[in-house]
Formats: structure tokens, C-alpha cells, sequence
């Protein structure tokens, strides 16, 4: 089966070239915003401020995820 073609590698990054592309990165945009916002409630509602600062690991994993999710849709 024939994959579609949503990025072009360009030098050292992925360039969308498709409606799909635009939507992975506008939508691991939106996803990491999203876990940074429920983190400040959570550590709002905890009372640890502390809690926010692990915005580090979704953003690492959205981060890995649509990297390869870009390798395997390049061209």
C-alpha cells in the first residue's frame, strides 16, 4: 500500500506539503497547550506548583510521535 505525502524533508525538518501535515502539527500544537493547561489546574487545585513543571514529558512524547508520524509520511 502507498503511503500519502504530507511532508518534504528539507534540510534538517519537515515541511508540510499536505491539509494532513498542517493538521498533526496544528493539532500536537493544541495537544501540548492542552496538557499545560491541565497541569496549572492540577497544580492549582493540588496546591504544588511543582506539578506544572512536568510539561516536559507530554510535550516529549507529542514531540516523538509526530516526529515519526512525519518520517513515515515524507517524501
Amino acid at each position: 500500500m502507498e503511503r500519502d505525502v504530507w511532508f518534504r524533508k528539507w534540510l534538517w525538518a519537515y515541511v508540510p506539503v499536505h491539509w494532513k501535515g498542517l493538521a498533526l502539527i496544528f493539532g500536537a500544537v493544541v495537544s501540548v497547550f492542552v496538557c499545560f493547561g491541565v497541569l496549572v489546574l492540577a497544580a492549582q487545585f493540588f496546591e504544588r506548583p511543582a506539578i506544572a513543571f512536568t510539561i516536559v514529558v507530554p510535550f516529549i512524547y507529542i514531540l516523538i510521535t509526530a516526529l515519526r508520524i512525519a518520517a513515515r509520511h515524507s517524501a
